[in-house]
Protein backbone atom coordinates (compact mmCIF):
# COMPACT_ATOMS: atom_id res chain seq x y z
CA UNK A 1 0.00 0.00 0.00
CA UNK A 2 1.03 4.02 -0.37
CA UNK A 3 3.01 5.04 2.39
CA UNK A 4 3.38 8.67 4.12
CA UNK A 5 5.77 10.17 6.07
CA UNK A 6 5.12 11.70 9.36
CA UNK A 7 7.61 14.42 11.22
CA UNK A 8 7.13 14.96 14.67
CA UNK A 9 8.89 17.19 16.88
CA UNK A 10 11.55 20.25 15.98
CA UNK A 11 15.72 19.89 16.21
CA UNK A 12 16.76 17.14 18.12
CA UNK A 13 14.01 15.72 19.20
CA UNK A 14 12.15 15.19 15.79
CA UNK A 15 11.50 12.00 14.44
CA UNK A 16 10.31 10.49 11.38
CA UNK A 17 8.09 8.14 10.98
CA UNK A 18 7.04 5.78 7.99
CA UNK A 19 3.73 4.41 7.95
CA UNK A 20 0.73 2.92 5.76
CA UNK A 21 -1.48 5.33 4.43
CA UNK A 22 -4.58 3.61 4.50
CA UNK A 23 -3.96 2.00 8.23
CA UNK A 24 -3.08 5.59 9.64
CA UNK A 25 -6.54 6.93 7.95
CA UNK A 26 -8.29 4.39 9.24
CA UNK A 27 -7.13 4.92 13.05
CA UNK A 28 -7.47 8.69 13.08
CA UNK A 29 -10.22 11.20 11.09
CA UNK A 30 -7.49 14.09 11.62
CA UNK A 31 -4.95 11.74 9.57
CA UNK A 32 -7.27 11.02 7.24
CA UNK A 33 -8.36 14.64 6.87
CA UNK A 34 -4.97 15.51 6.43
CA UNK A 35 -3.79 12.45 4.08
CA UNK A 36 -7.49 12.05 1.88
CA UNK A 37 -8.49 15.91 1.38
CA UNK A 38 -7.11 18.74 -0.54
CA UNK A 39 -4.36 19.76 1.45
CA UNK A 40 -0.90 19.52 0.56
CA UNK A 41 -0.18 16.90 3.01
CA UNK A 42 -2.52 14.36 0.36
CA UNK A 43 -0.24 15.74 -2.63
CA UNK A 44 3.35 15.78 -0.95
CA UNK A 45 2.37 12.59 1.39
CA UNK A 46 4.43 14.04 4.22
CA UNK A 47 2.46 15.66 7.61
CA UNK A 48 4.60 17.72 9.80
CA UNK A 49 3.60 17.86 13.43
CA UNK A 50 5.98 20.00 14.99
CA UNK A 51 4.40 20.89 18.41
CA UNK A 52 4.22 17.15 19.44
CA UNK A 53 5.89 14.61 20.93
CA UNK A 54 7.51 11.62 18.95
CA UNK A 55 7.26 9.17 22.05
CA UNK A 56 3.68 10.26 22.35
CA UNK A 57 2.87 9.56 18.24
CA UNK A 58 5.11 6.28 18.27
CA UNK A 59 2.83 5.07 21.67
CA UNK A 60 -0.41 6.23 19.81
CA UNK A 61 0.77 4.76 16.68
CA UNK A 62 2.08 1.42 17.91
CA UNK A 63 -1.70 1.01 20.45
CA UNK A 64 -3.50 0.78 16.72
CA UNK A 65 -0.40 -1.76 15.29
CA UNK A 66 -1.69 -4.92 16.95
CA UNK A 67 1.78 -6.57 15.66
CA UNK A 68 3.88 -4.21 17.80
CA UNK A 69 1.26 -3.30 20.56
CA UNK A 70 2.93 -5.15 23.29
CA UNK A 71 6.32 -3.91 22.65
CA UNK A 72 5.10 0.22 22.67
CA UNK A 73 3.63 -0.86 26.00
CA UNK A 74 6.24 -3.06 28.05
CA UNK A 75 8.16 0.30 28.64
CA UNK A 76 4.85 2.30 30.38
CA UNK A 77 3.94 -0.59 32.06
CA UNK A 78 7.81 -2.02 33.47
CA UNK A 79 7.63 -1.54 37.30
CA UNK A 80 10.63 0.32 38.22
CA UNK A 81 10.99 -1.14 41.49
CA UNK A 82 9.31 -1.60 45.02
CA UNK A 83 6.79 1.02 45.59
CA UNK A 84 7.65 4.36 47.08
CA UNK A 85 5.64 6.89 48.39
CA UNK A 86 7.64 9.66 46.33
CA UNK A 87 8.39 8.71 42.32
CA UNK A 88 11.77 8.09 41.48
CA UNK A 89 13.55 9.03 38.26
CA UNK A 90 12.15 6.25 36.03
CA UNK A 91 8.38 6.59 37.14
CA UNK A 92 8.55 10.27 36.87
CA UNK A 93 9.45 10.12 33.47
CA UNK A 94 7.46 7.34 33.00
CA UNK A 95 4.01 9.71 34.56
CA UNK A 96 6.14 12.28 32.09
CA UNK A 97 5.20 10.30 28.94
CA UNK A 98 1.71 9.04 29.91
CA UNK A 99 0.45 12.19 30.51
CA UNK A 100 2.41 13.93 27.49
CA UNK A 101 0.56 10.59 25.54
CA UNK A 102 -2.91 11.40 26.82
CA UNK A 103 -2.77 15.29 25.95
CA UNK A 104 -1.77 13.60 22.39
CA UNK A 105 -4.83 11.44 22.18
CA UNK A 106 -7.05 14.86 23.81
CA UNK A 107 -5.54 16.95 20.69
CA UNK A 108 -6.49 14.28 18.11
CA UNK A 109 -9.59 12.97 19.29
CA UNK A 110 -8.26 9.31 20.10
CA UNK A 111 -10.79 8.50 23.15
CA UNK A 112 -9.66 4.49 22.86
CA UNK A 113 -6.01 5.37 23.59
CA UNK A 114 -6.78 7.42 26.16
CA UNK A 115 -8.31 5.25 28.12
CA UNK A 116 -6.24 2.89 27.87
CA UNK A 117 -3.76 5.60 29.53
CA UNK A 118 -5.71 6.54 32.07
CA UNK A 119 -5.71 2.85 32.96
CA UNK A 120 -2.13 2.63 33.03
CA UNK A 121 -1.72 6.17 34.84
CA UNK A 122 -4.67 4.39 37.49
CA UNK A 123 -2.62 1.20 37.79
CA UNK A 124 0.59 3.05 38.60
CA UNK A 125 -0.68 5.60 41.16
CA UNK A 126 -3.37 3.08 42.72
CA UNK A 127 -5.76 5.53 42.16
CA UNK A 128 -9.26 4.16 43.19
CA UNK A 129 -7.30 1.98 45.42
CA UNK A 130 -7.62 1.99 49.42
CA UNK A 131 -5.80 5.14 50.76
CA UNK A 132 -2.74 2.93 52.36
CA UNK A 133 -2.06 1.20 49.18
CA UNK A 134 1.36 1.86 47.75
CA UNK A 135 0.98 3.62 44.91
CA UNK A 136 3.28 7.15 42.94
CA UNK A 137 2.26 10.67 43.83
CA UNK A 138 1.90 12.76 40.55
CA UNK A 139 4.78 14.83 40.68
CA UNK A 140 4.00 18.82 41.21
CA UNK A 141 5.08 19.30 37.80
CA UNK A 142 3.00 17.16 35.98
CA UNK A 143 0.09 18.39 37.69
CA UNK A 144 0.83 22.24 36.98
CA UNK A 145 1.30 20.68 32.89
CA UNK A 146 -1.70 19.15 33.08
CA UNK A 147 -3.60 22.29 34.33
CA UNK A 148 -2.22 24.53 31.95
CA UNK A 149 -3.13 22.12 28.70
CA UNK A 150 -6.22 20.58 29.67
CA UNK A 151 -9.89 22.27 29.74
CA UNK A 152 -11.69 22.20 33.42
CA UNK A 153 -13.92 19.12 32.51
CA UNK A 154 -10.89 17.35 31.50
CA UNK A 155 -11.08 13.71 33.17
CA UNK A 156 -7.02 14.38 33.78
CA UNK A 157 -7.21 16.92 35.47
CA UNK A 158 -9.85 15.29 37.73
CA UNK A 159 -7.41 11.90 37.89
CA UNK A 160 -4.84 14.67 39.30
CA UNK A 161 -7.38 15.91 41.94
CA UNK A 162 -8.14 12.79 42.59
CA UNK A 163 -4.54 11.49 43.14
CA UNK A 164 -4.21 14.61 45.07
CA UNK A 165 -6.56 13.73 47.43
CA UNK A 166 -5.45 10.07 48.54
Amino acid sequence: GEMVTIIVGTGNTQATFQTSKSYICTASKFFANAFQGSFREADDRILRLPHDEPSSFRLWHDFYDKKHRQKAWESCLQHPGPWESRPNAVTRATLWELVKAWLFGEKYNLPDFQNCLMDILRCVTRSGYPSDAPGYCIPLSVMKHVYENTLVESPLRFFVVENISR
